[in-house]
């Protein structure tokens, strides 16, 4: 009964996750003026943190693919190498 209910916290856990990864990818992907339309309802001061926000995540999203590329062109760089010493 306890593995269940654990299981359960944590199927329910990885959902909240996942739908709130999908709407922080679908504000980072709106324009300014989309993201103005969209929190109408806020005032000025909550729009500007929301902004920043959205800003790290991009910058975030934005460092993570240039390390993974760094890393990719590190792996090709030893693997020339390598070729270059056996040759």
């Amino acid at each position: 009964m306890a593995k269940k209910k654990i299981s359960e916290r944590g199927a329910k856990v990885a959902r909240t996750r996942k739908e709130h990864a999908e709407f922080r990818n679908r504000l980072a992907e709106m324009t300014p003026q989309q993201l103005r339309n969209f929190f109408k309802a806020f005032d000025e001061s909550a729009f500007g943190r929301i902004e920043a926000s959205l800003a790290r995540v991009t910058q975030d999203r934005v460092e993570d693919t240039i390390s993974s590329k760094l890393k990719e062109i590190e792996k090709l760089q030893a693997e020339v190498s390598s070729l270059k010493s056996n040759a």
